[in-house]
């Protein structure tokens, strides 16, 4: 969602702690390079979005940070985003190919709700080498990612996480550890 005459900034690339503190979030930072940053209205006193992709060798994580929302707009905010990543896996794709009219991302491919007493549900789901989702053939798949969200109600953000390790060395405890050791404050 882009907000209404909303100005492009960024900010230096650099180590993932960086721009964590900028957030107002504290997470596992360290070996974390951030590769891109992009701000969207006025950080941080209304309402703005914030985009932090970093990488540490293999490893890809994606933050999503929405400012000046209370905590209805969260949870609102919140369904938004999951209802649009799930919309990828519903029904059929129109496919104008000569031999089928449709394609249907397969039931392995898609995404694993994993309910957790206390905290954000999470999604397990693969994603292809430039970080989407909706890879509807395995050999596009490169990375398996967790995503999940934090809400802090005092800086009043939403916090989106996505952990994308490669397929191989995926495992969903070690994804959902790391999305669990992000916390309010910076």
């Amino acid at each position: 969602m882009l907000l209404a005459g909303a100005a492009f900034a960024g900010v230096s690339l650099g180590p993932l702690s960086a721009s964590l503190d900028a957030l107002g979030l504290s997470g596992p930072a360290e070996g974390f390079i951030v590769d891109s940053s992009r701000k969207w209205g006025e950080w941080p006193k209304g309402q703005a979005q914030w985009t932090v992709s970093a990488s540490s060798g293999d490893y890809r994580l994606r933050l999503q940070a929405f400012s000046g929302l209370g905590a209805a707009d969260a949870d609102q905010k919140r369904e938004l985003q999951l209802s649009r990543i799930r919309l990828l896996y519903a029904g059929d794709i129109g496919y104008p190919g000569m031999i089928t009219r449709s394609l249907k991302v397969p039931e392995a491919l898609s995404p694993q709700t994993v309910r957790r007493a206390g905290k954000s549900d999470a999604l397990l789901l693969p994603a292809s080498a430039a970080l989407t989702y909706g890879v509807g053939s395995d050999d596009l798949v490169v990375y398996r990612a967790a995503l999940s969200f934090i809400y802090c109600p005092q800086s009043r953000r939403l916090f989106q996480l996505e952990w994308f390790a490669p397929k191989a060395a995926f495992s969903s405890t070690t994804a959902l550890a790391r999305l669990d050791s992000f916390a309010c404050g910076g």
